[in-house]
């Protein structure tokens, strides 16, 4: 059974390609107890969807983005998560970022970290319609 390498996987933020050395989605669906007294076993239902991203990798120098990312939480930016080389399986999603920080050692490269939360739901590849509902 073959698997997606990470070696392949890229960002875009608002259409512009991010260098990460790596990202994640999550998709969290809040599990809310219904569980009545006469009720021998606990039930529960999926309340809302929330979806958060994680963006890591090297702190750009170049005037692509303006010698870095200018990402600062409550910003929206529209980011694309790529999960091969030839960009064919992808999420596109509306987020807001929440936390945007640059981290560096004494003999290493100097490092972005960003958080966001997804504010849309989110597009599954080129067909719309297939989404994930936030």
């Amino acid at each position: 059974m073959p698997f997606f390498s990470g070696r392949g996987a890229s960002v875009t933020i608002d259409g512009l390609s991010a260098t990460m050395n790596e990202w994640s989605l999550n998709v969290d669906g809040e599990r809310i107890d219904i569980t009545s007294y006469e009720s021998p076993t606990f039930d529960g239902l999926v309340g809302l969807v929330t979806a958060t991203i994680s963006l890591k990798g090297p702190y750009p120098y170049n005037n692509l983005i303006g010698k870095g990312y200018k990402l600062f939480p409550d910003k929206f930016a529209t980011i694309v998560l790529y999960l091969d080389a030839a960009q064919t399986y992808y999420w596109t999603v509306l987020a807001r970022i929440e936390k945007a920080g640059v981290s560096t050692v004494v003999q290493g490269v100097a490092t972005v970290t960003i958080e966001a939360v997804v504010v849309e739901n989110i597009l599954d590849g080129a067909d719309v319609t297939e989404r994930i509902e936030i």
